[in-house]
């Protein structure tokens, strides 16, 4: 295992430990992998080779960074929540920078024994957090079935199941990048894809669950030739037409799905009562994500409406452009994250999971080293 492997590692580990209240407690995990990587890379000889690639993506961060902290200081009613903001920021944006740097700077092996490293750990994670939620399952199987969610909300690390099906899905996706730009045994491919497959499906989070079947749509959408796309895009059309009343009915009987729709629906009204300035700037993370909800004083669970209660119109158009650019550089196999990121957040995702930020870090730096070696073998 090579150095910069290890410290990937480390950065995956940090980015899962994630306990305690959203004070010191919720970012000393991620804070102190963060400083380890760090401190690593400073006290060993940092290689500054292919400075333009570098430069490029530490501009890219540093507009990200730059501009949702102006917009949290402008937007925040105190110093304190906006010092709060930052370090919030900071995390998962040097996480992505760190991942593109230690993935680019590897060997092919080296990449092979780090995701190797990075599987074994969250597929270990995954299969401790399933049986410590099935234990209490166990213990009072009463309580299930009375309740559906109570064989959700007994996570022992997260707040939820679903958190652990998002965490489960990303590293999926990273692996399914990871198998399209290097080549992989047959049978390795399909155990790893098969087991986190099994997981996604074990936290019985329907994000989760419902933005998989997605995500393989749209991988066998880009593998089609152009008619098939064209001739694709209609058919779902044509079904998205034929089955929206069936879906807003299954949207509004259930609990979940009607507050989703609860927090778009109360969007314009809201909007209309808010001046300029927190329009366009937002109210910082501890109050703007309330500010766009469908009831007073209820979490808002949308990513759009989470961003704009956050850092206002401006943060937003910051955030997404951030994504979409590396999304439209790195074509369809790098949308992956910023399509799973979208989808997810349509029922409920924290825009500044660390987990999102690390994931996206690790797609572009394979997607570079993918192109690094090609450019080699001409």
């Amino acid at each position: 295992m090579s150095k910069y492997g290890l410290l990937l590692t480390i950065l995956l580990v940090a980015s899962t430990i994630q306990y305690g209240s959203y004070t010191g407690t919720r970012f000393l995990v991620p804070l102190l992998g963060v400083l380890v990587v760090v401190w690593s890379l400073f006290a060993s000889r940092i290689d500054t080779s292919n400075k333009l690639s570098l430069r490029t993506d530490f501009n890219l961060h540093a507009f990200l960074f730059f501009s949702l902290v102006v917009c949290s200081f402008i937007g925040n009613s105190s110093a304190s929540e906006a010092l709060f903001d930052t370090v919030k920021i900071f995390l998962p944006v040097l996480m992505s920078l760190l991942a593109i740097y230690l993935i680019y700077h590897s060997r092919k092996n080296e990449i092979h024994n780090a995701i190797l490293l990075m599987s074994v750990f969250a597929l270990v994670f995954l299969g401790l957090e399933f049986a410590l939620r099935s234990l209490s399952i166990i213990s009072n199987p009463s309580q299930v079935l009375q309740n559906f969610y109570a064989l959700k909300m007994d996570s022992p690390f997260m707040v939820d199941s679903n958190a652990v099906g998002l965490y489960a899905l990303f590293y999926f996706v990273i692996h399914k990048i990871y198998f399209a730009y290097f080549s992989v045994s047959q049978r390795f491919r399909k155990v790893i894809s098969a087991i986190f497959l099994v997981f996604i499906f074990l936290t019985l989070s329907r994000a989760a669950i419902a933005t998989t079947f997605v995500l393989y749509l749209y991988l066998f959408f880009f593998r089609r030739s152009m008619v098939n796309q064209v001739q694709l895009v209609i058919l779902g059309l044509v079904a998205v037409c034929f089955l929206s009343p069936f879906i807003y009915q299954v949207l509004t009987s259930d609990g979940s799905g009607s507050t989703k729709l609860g927090v778009l629906q109360s969007l314009p009204t809201l909007s209309a009562q808010y001046s300029i300035k927190e329009l366009l700037f937002g109210f910082g993370i501890n109050e703007g994500n309330y500010a766009y909800s469908y009831e007073e004083g209820k979490y808002s669970h949308l990513l759009i409406t989470m961003l704009i209660g956050h850092f206002g119109l401006i943060g937003f158009a910051c955030y997404f452009l951030f994504f979409l650019l590396y999304g439209m550089g790195l074509k369809s196999k790098g949308m992956c994250i910023f399509l799973v990121a979208n989808v997810v957040g349509l029922s409920y995702l924290h825009p500044f999971l660390e987990t999102i930020f690390l994931c996206n870090g690790i797609a572009i730096g394979l997607s570079y080293k993918y192109s690094s070696s090609i450019r080699t073998e001409k």
